[in-house]
Order: C-alpha cells, then sequence, then structure tokens
C-alpha cells in the first residue's frame, strides 16, 4: 500500500507537472518578458524612462529620429520588424506628478508623423527609429513631450517587459544652448559671508538653457540646481535661494537687454538687472569665440546691490 501511495503522488506530480508546460501563457509568443533575450526576439526602448532629444534651431522642416527602438541581439536583424506605438497620457501625468514638472505632448498640428504610429527596423540593422517631421523654430521654449510605448511587433518578437515604454523630452536649442565653463566674481556681500572680488573656478562649469528663442536660464551639474551660484567668503561653493536668472538676448545684435529672476513669487523680493556701469564688452555673446560675460546686479531689499560677473567659454553641447 506504501508503495502504491507513493507511485500515485509521483503520477499527479507529473500530471501537474505536464499542465503548467502546456499553460497557454507560458510560450515562446508572450507579448511581454524575457524570452527573446539572446535569441534575437527581444524589442525594446533604446532609452528606458525618460530621455530628451533638443535639436538645433533651423528654417526648414526636418525629419527627426525622435526616439529609437531596438532589437536586443548582438546580431542584425533578418528581416523588416514594424513596431506599432501609441501615446500613453496616463504615463505622462505620472512622471508629471512625480517630478513635479509640466510637460505637455504637443499639438498635432506643430508636427508631422513621417511613418505614422511606427517605426521600422530595417533588415540589417539592430535600431529603428520613431520619426517626425517639424520646423524647429516652433519648438523654441516650452515643455513637450512624447510618452510612448509598443503595442505590436510585425513579425512577432517579444517585448520587453521593463523597457516597452518611455517619455522623449523635445524641443528647439537656440544659439545660446551649452556648456559653458564659469569663472564668478561677486562684490558687495562681504557682509554676508559671500566672497569679495575674487574671481573664481566654478565645478563643472555652468549650462545655458533655452527657455524661448532668445531666453535662456542657467543649470549647475554641481548643484543639480537652477539657482543663482555664488562663493562663500571661505572658497565654497554656494547659492542663493529663490533667485534663479533669466536672461534675455537681442537676436540681432546679440546683446543681453534684460535679466529677470524665473521665481516670481520669491518672499524675499530677490531680483536681478542688468549693471549699468558694466563695461561696453560685457553682457553681449561672442558667435565667434563663443564667449559671454555676464555683468548683472542680484537685488534684494535691505541689502546692498551684489555685482556678479560670469564669464563664460563654450565648452560643449548640453
Amino acid at each position: 500500500m506504501k508503495k502504491e501511495n507513493i507511485f500515485l503522488l509521483l503520477v499527479m506530480v507529473l500530471a501537474l507537472f505536464s499542465s503548467c508546460l502546456k499553460d497557454p501563457q507560458i510560450t515562446d509568443d508572450l507579448n511581454y518578458g524575457d524570452e527573446g533575450i539572446g535569441k534575437g526576439k527581444l524589442i525594446q526602448f533604446e532609452y528606458e524612462g525618460f530621455g530628451a532629444n533638443f535639436i538645433n534651431n533651423a528654417a526648414e522642416r526636418q525629419d527627426v529620429d525622435l526616439t529609437g527602438i531596438r532589437l536586443n541581439n548582438d546580431n542584425p536583424s533578418t528581416e523588416d520588424i514594424t513596431i506599432e506605438l501609441a501615446f500613453d497620457q496616463e504615463l505622462l501625468d505620472a512622471y508629471n506628478e512625480e517630478h513635479e514638472t509640466g510637460y505637455e505632448i504637443p499639438a498635432s498640428s506643430r508636427y508631422t508623423l513621417v511613418n505614422g504610429m511606427k517605426a521600422v527596423i530595417p533588415k540589417g540593422e539592430r535600431i529603428g527609429y520613431f520619426k517626425i517631421n517639424v520646423l524647429p523654430s516652433e519648438f523654441l521654449g516650452g515643455e513637450y513631450a512624447f510618452p510612448l510605448k509598443i503595442v505590436k511587433v510585425t513579425p512577432d518578437h517579444t517585448i520587453a517587459s521593463t523597457s516597452h515604454e518611455t517619455i522623449t523630452a523635445f524641443g528647439t536649442k537656440n544659439q545660446y544652448d551649452g556648456v559653458y565653463s564659469l569663472n564668478i566674481t561677486t562684490t558687495g556681500w562681504a557682509a554676508y559671508g559671500i566672497s569679495e572680488n575674487k574671481p573664481t573656478n566654478f565645478p563643472n562649469g555652468i549650462q545655458l538653457v533655452t527657455v524661448g528663442a532668445n531666453t535662456v536660464g542657467i543649470w549647475s551639474t554641481y548643484l543639480s540646481s537652477n539657482l543663482q551660484p555664488g562663493i562663500t567668503n571661505t572658497n565654497g561653493v554656494t547659492q542663493f535661494g529663490n533667485a534663479s536668472p533669466l536672461f534675455t538676448f537681442d537676436l540681432a545684435t546679440n546683446k543681453i537687454t534684460n535679466v529677470t529672476n524665473r521665481i516670481d513669487d520669491s518672499p524675499r523680493n530677490r531680483a536681478f538687472a542688468l549693471n549699468p556701469n558694466a563695461p561696453t564688452t560685457d553682457n553681449i555673446y561672442n558667435p565667434t569665440t563663443k564667449e559671454l560675460n555676464l555683468n548683472y546686479l542680484f537685488k534684494q531689499p535691505g541689502r546692498p546691490d551684489m555685482i556678479v560677473v560670469m564669464k563664460m567659454k563654450y565648452t560643449g553641447v548640453r
């Protein structure tokens, strides 16, 4: 009897195992999963989560390879692979809520879908692109993004479970946008612990970030901040809360015509203004050398104006 019970139990286990193997959810045709790894069957976005694609300004319409979709394999595809995509507003809404951003999908009248809501990985390649056609000048400023998800692949391939959706921020850079070295000098706030008339190289430089066709803000990768940077009287790095400068250029002359505080509800009423006593060579961008000497005032009620001089030289794209 004991041997019969053991034999019966074994039969039941084998039957259960066999039924699991026949489960229709456990096949080589999964919509999402990892079965394609190493077999040339896995399709995924080139960048998982969030990416950005900022293009140079131009007067004519152009095609843009907005977002890449790749075949996760060392070998190129042996056939054309068509990937059908869809916009995912909920994905973008969730990102905006989590990161306190204001990205929006641009109106469909501002771009053309080159291949519809599809991308093609050509035979002999490992990557294809979702393409749009745009007039770059229409995307100066603003916060635009395309939230995409993969919905179907033809011929049948596995859609990656962890990178089948992505958000690509999109916009057009103005001519001042880029990464710059930064040498900063401040004068007038020594009483408040700020460096006095001592030129200092700022770590990692500074980025000028397109806000509009003729406006830029700043971004410090060292501080992960768009606030006004500074140096203390002990040669330390600091920044000034509720103060984020926005520079406006005259596109015809490359002169800075205004500097304002992007934080318009600053509780300390901090503000910026061009320095009326700045040399004529300051506050003008040189497109040949790609150098810019900013010279402006940092204002706060109850304190003297602090003169800020930021000497910048272009070092590369942002």
